[in-house]
């Protein structure tokens, strides 16, 4: 699994030949414990606690809560600040195994970390709890595991050699639990909190089944032909030969890095002339359920067979006087002048 966030919704799971190389147990769990493998696919140096790793500048900030350093970077000519802690990180947990649970730790870091005095809990979230001093020193880049099962029968399951291992893990993990992790200052290190027990869903523990994509293009056009949007067509003398749905679907960016958000409704005053509302946000800050009372981005554009242009109806709260959301470029075309609009900002 990849490093995700401090709970579960931000950590992906485990699949025959994904990224970690997962492979099944001879009791037919699916993982890799022993091993982790960081995103191949780096742009730029990323600070995290002293150390520098190249990465995309997402995961800098998403996911291993770093300082990127700009796209082109390399940890070559990069400084980062000295560790306050060791770069010891929850990498992989698994709760409900047929062979047992078991939690992968992995050194993320550029020096080796002596876990003399580190110490593990659930949710209790006690320092000392369990002791993990037997994982004696870890090397840069290596990975230990903490398991139910005793460690020669966790070793044989998964098919492992060189791989520390502390078995016999008393202090057991719930259906949904907190995995917190200490160093020998009884400092909290890392800490993952997950939910397993109300339902397969990790979008939604009360849905029976996971929410994708296609699942959710279902529900969009089911919407359209239900018997109220019909009626609401009816009541305003639309022809239902002269409608129509389209979907949008695009990828989603963690809150951390979205840089804006918005809805956009198109009205079509006849055959010659479109109106589209661009009602956006800076950042994640949603238009429809804004935190704060903050006040979205208006933009009233009118778009005809020669020419478009852009009616700025309310500012948004959340950037400078004067300032917009979007930036509004014209370009000529054919000869006819058009409106591109593209979002510019960083937070």
């Amino acid at each position: 699994m990849a490093v995700g966030d401090n709970n579960i919704y931000g950590w992906s799971l485990s699949s025959v030949g994904d990224i970690q190389a997962s492979y099944a147990s001879t009791t037919g769990d699916v993982g890799s414990p022993g091993s982790f493998v960081i995103d191949p696919c780096p742009t730029g140096a990323c600070c995290i606690e002293g150390a520098c790793t190249e990465t995309t500048q997402g995961d800098c900030i998403g996911v291993y809560d770093g300082l990127y350093q700009g796209d082109g970077t390399t940890c070559d000519t990069i400084t980062c600040p000295e560790p306050v802690t060791g770069q010891m990180r929850i990498t992989e947990y698994m709760s409900k195994g047929s062979g047992g649970e078991f939690i992968e730790f992995t050194n993320l870091g550029a020096e080796p970390v002596d876990m003399t005095g580190w110490s593990y809990d659930d949710e209790s979230g006690i320092p000392g709890t369990l002791d993990l001093g037997g994982f004696g020193i870890v090397a840069p880049g290596e990975s230990v595991i903490l398991a139910e099962d005793p460690a020669a029968t966790f070793e044989s399951d998964w098919s492992l050699a060189d791989v520390t291992i502390v078995g016999d893990l008393t202090v057991n993990l719930g259906g949904s639990d907190v995995i917190h992790l200490y160093d020998a200052s009884d400092t909290l290190v890392d800490r993952l909190s997950y939910q397993e027990d109300e339902g397969p869903s990790q979008c939604d523990p009360g849905e029976a089944e996971e929410r994708g994509v296609f699942r959710a293009i279902r529900k969009v056009f089911a919407s359209f032909y239900n018997d109220n949007a019909f009626l609401e067509r009816l009541r305003y003398g639309v022809n239902e030969d002269d409608v129509g749905m389209a979907v949008l679907v695009h990828h989603s960016f963690p809150d951390e890095i979205e840089m804006a958000n918005g809805v956009a409704t198109f009205d079509r005053g006849g055959a010659y002339s479109t109106q589209a509302l661009l009602v956006t946000q800076l950042g994640a800050v949603s238009v429809a359920n804004p935190e704060g009372g903050a006040i979205p981005e208006e933009v009233n554009v009118h778009l005809y067979p020669t020419s478009m242009f852009a009616e700025i109806l309310r500012y948004s709260s959340l950037v400078l006087l004067g300032d917009t959301v979007l930036t509004y470029h014209v370009h000529n075309f054919f000869g006819t002048q058009t409106l591109a609009m593209w979002t510019i900002r960083s937070i």
